[in-house]
């Protein structure tokens, strides 16, 4: 339930724009989460994360492709499955919030098996890759190299 940028509960998953002249997101101001399940797959042009308002984790991962048909899968540093989807386009960022992940824990992405990326949450809101966008526009301060490339 997206009601007045804001997320309270329920799974809501958005598969947006390939071009980078548009994003899954797009808001200006906040767009807080506090409650549910988000994935936002999408190009990474103008990719942005949730605010650092909301009161549940979030990470954004930029700059990794994923084809169309590939399924994803989010784990806990224990093997703990938190997401599993099939893709149904072809995308560059990932923006993943659940009440499942937390601070100062490390997730790992998976596509196809294969290792996407791993993800270390050093704040409640993290953002890895470089993007087109923040919050409420502006240059990603986020930037640097995501780690853990695809083999």
């Amino acid at each position: 339930m997206i009601k007045r940028k804001e997320m309270t509960g329920g799974l809501v998953i958005i598969e947006g724009p390939v071009n980078d002249g548009n994003s899954a997101l797009d808001y200006n101001g906040t767009f807080t989460v506090s409650g549910g399940t988000l994935l936002a797959l999408r190009s990474s042009g103008m990719a942005m994360n949730v605010s650092e308002t909301s009161t549940l984790g979030a990470f954004l991962l930029n700059g990794e492709e994923v084809v169309a048909g590939e399924t994803l899968v989010i784990k806990t540093s224990s093997g703990e499955e938190l997401l599993s989807y099939t893709t149904e386009k072809n995308s560059a960022s990932l923006l993943f919030s659940s009440e499942d992940l937390k601070q100062g824990e490390t997730y790992t992405v998976y596509a196809e098996g294969n290792e996407l990326s791993e993800v270390s949450m050093t704040s409640l809101v993290t953002t890895m890759g470089a993007s087109g966008m923040t919050p409420g526009g502006g240059n990603n301060p986020g930037g640097g190299k995501i780690p853990g490339g695809r083999p």
